[in-house]
């Protein structure tokens, strides 16, 4: 029973003397956590952040630098990709519209052949009676 008081002793103790976090370094951490979060909440509306890159700019030793730098770094590398998948995909409606002219060309080619045969084949039933 005494080792038991003895210990919940030590740890008031320990509790009592232990230091509350500098107000300083959370009134630091504060602005940029809410300048993350507004970075955040940009991106995810328009796709660029310029709070994020300020964020990362800005606060050197920043425990937020890390994430918003993650987040910048995904930004670009999704813009790259979409930026490729669109060349890709403009290249390929380049192709259907050629293709698609070039079947609209031999289309009216097939159709003017098969007026001339129907011109012949009428002119030869005529000269058959």
């Amino acid at each position: 029973m005494t080792r038991f008081l003895l210990s919940c002793l030590l740890i008031f103790l320990l509790a009592a003397c232990a230091q509350p976090p500098a107000p300083a370094a959370t009134a630091i951490v504060e602005p940029q956590r809410e300048l993350f979060f507004q970075g955040l909440d940009e991106l995810l509306a328009t796709g660029t952040s310029p709070a994020l890159q300020r964020l990362v700019q800005e606060n050197g030793a920043s425990p937020w630098k890390g994430p918003a730098q993650s987040l910048l770094d995904w930004q670009a590398a999704a813009a790259a990709e979409l930026q490729r998948k669109t060349a890709e995909q403009q290249q390929k409606i380049k192709q259907c519209i050629d293709s698609n002219e070039k079947l609209v060309r031999e289309n009216e080619t097939l159709n003017r052949d098969l007026q001339e045969l129907k011109r012949i084949m009428v002119e030869m039933e005529k000269r058959a009676l």
